[in-house]
């Protein structure tokens, strides 16, 4: 039996998966990642910054960590496993294919 909120993300983002494999092949891995990074970061600032809005723009993401940190020691919801100071590559990166 699938996930069915796992099979509804999944299908919400077969587009940008598409796009994301069409831009590897036509520009390069290193070109695309570059672009896929930046494209990523613009829709994090436009669509979780809500609480950050007046924050400076360089100290949205330290803010956010906090408060990640903040929510784990006091919720118990959530482990964080790594703690990362970068907001992008960390996440896009693709893991070497075996």
């Amino acid at each position: 039996m699938k996930d069915p909120v796992y099979e509804k993300a999944k299908n919400e983002i077969k587009l940008a998966v598409y796009f994301a494999k069409e831009m590897i092949a036509v520009l390069g891995e290193e070109k695309a990642l570059d672009i896929i990074g930046k494209a990523y970061q613009n829709y994090s600032n436009d669509h979780f910054s809500e609480p950050y809005l007046e924050i400076p723009m360089e100290e949205r993401f330290p803010k956010f960590k906090e408060s990640l940190k903040s929510d784990s020691e006091n919720n118990k919801i959530f482990n964080i496993v790594l703690n990362e100071n970068c907001p992008i590559f960390g996440i896009v990166i693709p893991t070497p294919k075996i």
